[in-house]
């Protein structure tokens, strides 16, 4: 009897095919974390290992995603639970994708728009410049000749790096505020953190609504009710991460949210 090649190049899986598996093992995960008992156990078991409690099972990036807008309460227990960090990076990396090309699409516009009527544009420019000190003139018209409309590659990179930056610091943020707070009551992790507040950024999918034609309020408004989804994103996945009552958890949300926005400038 002739014996089988297990190694023969039919029966081996090929190059990308061994990419594609590794790449799904790395987005699912490989452990899940009890919401009862914060005890760590392997993905695929039904029951935790130490209490005894049904288990969140993982789920791929698009399904956590989708859910995370149409079923939020469900996706982010799973999504705490799982932690999918790397999906979460992936995620995150499109919405900075998203970000950017809204932001610039809305400074062409509002540029081609002045242009239209182009003797107020020049006008009124030169009012705003008038009311500044000499040197700060030199300023600003430097600043508004050296950022045109549609940013280059220099402009993108670094705005790249500096969005994925605050996505980490955030989440750290909120896992120390809790730590601070609240020690010996929170079973918050920091990677179940991270992938929160990773996909809490799916808020920026709305940015396509600052391309109708808004009036400064509605604008400001628009950016309130986005950042109120997004945090509240954050809010519920931190309940189910933490354990900590809602009210607790946010406390540990809001405060780097208020550090964050309002006083360092940063986006979370």
């Amino acid at each position: 009897m002739s014996e089988t090649k297990t190694n023969s190049p039919e029966t081996r899986p090929s190059a990308l095919t061994q990419i594609v598996d590794n790449f799904k093992r790395a987005t699912r995960g490989d452990k899940v974390i009890c919401l009862n008992c914060g005890a760590v156990n392997p993905a695929g078991e039904e029951k935790c290992e130490n209490c005894g409690e049904p288990l969140e099972r993982p789920a791929p990036l698009l399904i956590n995603a989708f859910e995370t807008v149409i079923r939020p309460m469900r996706a982010m227990r799973r999504i705490a639970a799982t932690s999918p960090v790397m999906q979460a990076f992936l995620l995150v990396l499109l919405m900075i994708a998203i970000y950017i090309l809204i932001g610039s699409l809305v400074r062409y516009i509002s540029l081609q728009q002045a242009l239209d009527d182009y003797p107020k544009f020049l006008k009124d420019f030169n009012d705003e410049l008038a009311k500044l000190a000499p040197a700060d003139q030199t300023t600003a018209f430097n600043n508004f000749v050296n950022n045109p409309p549609v940013p280059g590659p220099v402009f993108v990179l670094s705005n790249f790096i500096f969005l994925l930056i605050s996505w980490a610091f955030f989440s750290l943020a909120v896992f120390y505020t809790a730590r601070i707070f609240y020690r010996n009551a929170s079973q918050a992790t920091l990677p179940a953190l991270l992938a929160i507040v990773g996909f809490a950024r799916i808020t920026n999918l709305a940015s396509f609504l600052f391309l109708l034609p808004l009036t400064t309020e509605i604008g400001y408004g628009l950016q309130i009710v986005l950042l109120a989804w997004q945090l509240a994103l954050i809010v519920i996945g931190t309940r189910f991460s933490s354990g900590l009552s809602w009210n607790r958890c946010a406390v540990i949300v809001i405060i780097p949210a208020l550090l964050f926005r309002f006083f360092l400038q940063i986006p979370i």
